[in-house]
């Protein structure tokens, strides 16, 4: 009798561990949905500093330095960086999709890493996954 009882609360404590994980697994997925939407244009768009992406590019354009190697080099032009505006306001996703030379695109990286946490976009109400391109330029005078 004690051999039965044990296998039943065996097969209970095994139950509730497999619907722990299946739920686990649900919340996953729907994490996992959540991040796969990402969008370009919203109600709502983020805010940096509580207005909007022109007061980030003057902060960036005010943060990024010009590296000594490239005015050595006369390199200038203009780099184009992506990132996400997470559901908590953090940057991620931050990538280069145009580039110029490395030693801008490198400055251009520090500089958005950097930024101070955002004001999540909105859709429906909801904050949503917002992705923005920015360009950033360098100009020798």
């Amino acid at each position: 009798m004690k051999a039965i009882k044990a296998t039943m609360l065996c097969g209970i404590v095994m139950f509730s561990l497999l619907a722990s994980s299946t739920s686990l697994n649900a919340q996953d997925k729907k994490k996992k949905q959540a991040e796969d939407d990402i969008f370009l244009v919203v109600e709502e768009m983020p805010k940096f500093k509580n207005k909007g992406i022109k007061t980030f590019q003057k902060w960036v354009s005010e943060n990024v330095k010009y590296p000594k190697e490239a005015i050595k080099g006369s390199i200038s032009g203009e780099v184009y960086c992506e990132f996400v505006v997470n559901l908590d306001g953090t940057l991620s996703k931050i990538k280069i999709t145009k580039s110029v030379h490395k030693l801008l695109d490198t400055e251009v990286l520090r500089v958005i890493k950097s930024s101070p946490v955002w004001t999540p976009g909105k859709q429906r109400g909801k904050d949503v996954l917002v992705k923005i391109v920015i360009p950033v330029k360098f100009k020798l005078d």
